[in-house]
């Protein structure tokens, strides 16, 4: 009999088998995201109240995420801000993914403290490194986009992240995941990099052999001399004579 895979709701215990993506080491669990970390979107300040903006927290956009490590975030909110409206401020090592439009999926770790507008989801993990929870969203990427709804801006939702089953390893073994991940990154930049000047001169190798056969042809050099061949002088003083007539 398959093993089944059970998921405790409140007093309820219900089997999740038919949701189960792939198999799992025996010594991992499947979990809902919503477990392993503290989950929250954020807000935009009223652009109206000037004393919202301009201050020292850092308020990040969907657009300021760089699929790496958060430094920098250009526009600041106030303490006002803060203490007024339902912005958060996630601490460093927050992961963040945005949740709207042509950048849904994309993510962040949070080097410093900042909060972020609506369109963001961010959690800080328990007890999960951040750094495997951040390889995990980006793999879930494309799953991510296809579960988006809405016409002019699609988006996923708080509660679609969270509800996502997250195969969750032992601690220790996170740490070596993501230790072979970034010993292994910088060779599929590298291969990348390969294929993309492969792919820019497949593209372009047609039109350069073809330069380079017409340049061939008019130096002499596409075909074998003939010495039989009557002279270019000979044809030169026969083009003179038809130009005289």
């Amino acid at each position: 009999m398959p093993y089944a895979y059970c998921e405790q709701i409140g007093k309820e215990i219900r089997d999740i088998s038919d949701e189960i993506p792939f198999e799992i080491p025996e010594s991992w669990e499947w979990v809902r995201l919503g477990f392993i970390g503290d989950w929250g979107s954020g807000a935009t300040p009223s652009r109206t109240n000037k004393e919202y903006y301009g201050g020292n927290i850092p308020w990040l956009k969907t657009g300021d995420l760089n699929d790496g490590i958060i430094t920098n975030i250009p526009e600041k909110i106030t303490e006002l801000a803060l203490e007024k409206t339902s912005v958060r401020l996630n601490p460093v090592g927050s992961v963040l993914i945005a949740m709207y439009g042509a950048t849904i999926g994309k993510l962040g770790i949070l080097n410093i403290p900042a909060t972020t507008n609506q369109a963001c989801c961010a959690c800080l993990p328990i007890l999960v490194n951040n750094n495997y929870l951040f390889y995990f969203l980006m793999s879930h990427k494309e799953s991510f986009t296809k579960k988006a709804e809405g016409g002019a801006q699609p988006n996923i939702s708080k509660e679609k992240i969270i509800s996502t089953l997250f195969p969750l390893p032992p601690l220790a073994e996170q740490k070596r995941i993501v230790a072979k991940i970034e010993q292994l990154i910088p060779y599929i930049e590298k291969y990348e990099k390969a294929e993309t000047q492969l792919t820019a001169l497949n593209k372009s190798f047609p039109d350069m052999l073809k330069k380079s056969i017409l340049q061939e042809a008019v130096q002499g050099k596409l075909v074998p001399q003939n010495p039989d061949d009557e002279p270019a002088s000979v044809l030169l003083e026969r083009i003179r004579a038809e130009k005289q007539e």
